[in-house]
């Protein structure tokens, strides 16, 4: 049995600005916030939290795919309400709708607490007054009368004389902010620093990884190595742009015999303007669309253009790189366009809507529209929703004229600090497109008209009084050929045994018309001084419905042990190590990731 499949697993490590790396937290102070990716494309991901969720760059997020695998990233932009996540593999794709986990402080998300402001001093006591002297009796007039003895009445202390006032007068201030006037930003007559004037900035990472693959059963492996980097240099020639380049060397051996060594540039562009002082932004190269990411990325020049009450409109046009390992570009061009509405300038009510015509090989072949909305109801309820739709023409047989071949809606709920959920629905099929390397590709022309997956799911979390997380997600599915379902509940430890080991025990369990599947899993974590210890143990009972009793269960268990190491200066470096029992086949894989920051 070829078991190499279920191998996809490289972590990844959170690595914020050189020399700033987060420290190992307290086991009751770390949150983990549920994140839904709602783009997709290979190595980059926009998910559906943002700094109003309190996601910061540099946050680790973790997805996990259908098949128990899992694939790591790290935030490196965050807008209000989406973030975008860059994977460690460059070339892997995470589907749209896949869930995802990210870690946080839980202080993050408190209000600051609120300092008392300093008790004034207290003024020294005023002297008390000197008793009354004593009355004298009224003489008798005819006594002698005598003076009354003298009463010494103590006197208060006399303050100190003030020092001299100095009769130097200070110089004239050489600002006097003559044109501010009360109510004014104090900096007003401060000019701001253009891009153009500013200092060439650079930023950026270098990473190598490695993975070995062995598949007992089989007798068969497979191996890569990885060394690649990022640079962001800002106003590098004076102009005020902005240079992006990204990209990697890899060398790999797979289990069909392909190998060799390939050089994968997955970013180089240019970009001018899109501040605030030019709102007009230009972007030349190869890079993922900003304005309609759904696009995917492009060989080529995209204009975009912000309006002045926050609406904003753009086009595009070049060649669209194979989503695949190879990036291969050259073989479909592609004509786009799109306008963004928003309700105010808080943009909680943001409508967007894009039109995209490909050509493959010169020849006419998708026509898509993409529409999204999203809609910030309040501070805790959020709607967002992507839709693609296809129109066919005459000439494609088996399709209707218009076809959302694919949707994902997204309802999150926050119901205060410690509770909330969402509620997703997901549809996908197959568009009848020409292009190779979009989708998965069906054998036959039946199976594109027929193929389609349509899910509805709900998830739910808690954390009690005493730090625990409650979690659990229910949902049903339909395809071409099965109906089903699925649920998993867990609960989360934030310290077991030991003082910060984390611990979450999960029971998971699905439905189908043709297999059954139950099973749990545990997964811990362990922050040490320069990084932190993670293992993860899964069992898993597959019943094959149809089978004799003696061969309808296959019984999959999975152990993965991870150690990663954060160093000053931008330096991180991870070890991991798999391995996977089914029945008697048996597979492991080990690898190791290493970046530098700066």
């Amino acid at each position: 049995m070829n078991l190499l499949g279920v191998w996809a697993c490289i972590p990844v490590l959170s690595t914020p600005a050189a020399g700033d790396f987060p420290q190992a937290q307290q086991g009751p102070s770390v949150e983990t916030i549920d994140v839904r990716v709602m783009i997709s494309s290979p190595g980059t991901l926009v998910i559906d939290r943002g700094s109003v969720d309190f996601v910061w760059v540099g946050d680790v997020v973790v997805f996990e795919l259908r098949n128990k695998t899992q694939r790591r990233g790290r935030v490196t932009k965050v807008d209000e309400r989406s973030a975008t996540v860059k994977l460690e593999d460059p070339a892997a794709a995470v589907p749209s709708g896949a869930r995802g986990k990210l870690e946080m402080p839980k202080e993050r998300r408190q209000p600051p607490k609120k300092v008392p402001p300093p008790e004034a001093p207290k003024k020294p006591d005023a002297p008390k007054p000197a008793p009354a002297p004593p009355v004298a009796p009224q003489p008798d007039a005819k006594a002698e009368v005598k003076p009354p003895a003298k009463v010494e009445v103590p006197q208060e202390p006399k303050p100190e004389a003030a020092p001299a006032k100095s009769t130097q007068e200070h110089p004239e201030w050489s600002n006097t902010d003559k044109a501010w006037t009360k109510g004014m930003p104090l900096l007003t007559e401060l000019p701001p620093v253009r891009p153009e004037q500013r200092t060439p900035t650079f930023s950026g990472s270098l990473y190598s990884s490695a993975q070995y693959v062995r598949a007992t059963g089989g007798d068969s492996s497979s191996s890569f190595v990885r060394a690649g980097g990022s640079l962001t240099a800002e106003n590098l020639f004076g102009d005020g742009a902005t240079l992006h380049v990204e990209g990697d060397v890899h060398y790999r051996n797979e289990v069909d015999g392909d190998h060799g060594v390939e050089l994968l540039p997955y970013e180089l562009s240019y970009t001018w303007g899109g501040t605030r002082f030019d709102p007009t932004r230009l972007e030349v190269g190869r890079f993922l669309q900003q304005g309609m990411p759904e696009f995917g990325v492009l060989d080529g020049v995209e204009y975009a253009r912000r309006l002045s009450d926050g609406s904003s409109f753009g086009a595009s046009l070049g060649f669209m790189p194979e989503p695949d390992d190879d990036f291969e570009s050259f073989a479909d061009f592609q004509v786009a366009a799109y306008y963004r509405w928003v309700l105010d300038d808080s943009e909680r009510l943001a409508l967007r809507g894009g039109f995209e015509q490909t050509f493959h090989h010169g020849s006419a072949d998708r026509d898509l529209f993409v529409a999204d909305l999203r809609w910030a109801m309040d501070a805790d309820l959020d709607f967002h929703g992507t839709t693609w739709i296809d129109f066919y023409g005459s000439g494609d047989e088996g399709k209707p004229a218009l076809e959302v071949t694919q949707a994902l809606l997204v309802l999150t709920r926050r119901f205060d600090e410690s509770s909330g959920g969402d509620v997703t629905y997901r549809h996908q099929a197959f568009p009848l497109i020409d292009r190779d390397g979009e989708f998965t590709p069906p054998a036959t022309l039946e199976e594109i008209e027929d193929d389609h997956l349509d899910e509805l799911a709900a998830s739910a979390y808690h954390y009690t009084d005493g730090h625990l997380r409650l979690h659990g997600e229910a949902g049903a599915w339909y395809d071409e050929d099965e109906t089903g379902g699925s649920a998993d509940a867990g609960l989360e430890f934030p310290e077991v045994l030991i003082h910060d080991l984390r611990a979450d025990f999960t029971a998971f369990g699905s439905r189908g018309q043709f297999t059954t599947l139950f099973g749990g899993r545990l997964s811990c974590s362990l922050p040490a001084d320069d990084g932190r210890w993670d293992l993860s143990y899964e069992y898993a009972n597959h019943r094959l419905h149809g089978f004799s009793s003696n061969l309808n269960d296959l019984v999959q268990q999975r152990v993965w042990l991870s150690r990663s190491f954060h160093w000053n200066g931008g330096w991180s470096f991870s070890l991991d190590a798999q391995a996977t029992w089914w029945d008697t086949d048996v597979s492991w894989a080990a690898g190791w990731f290493v970046q530098k920051t700066f």
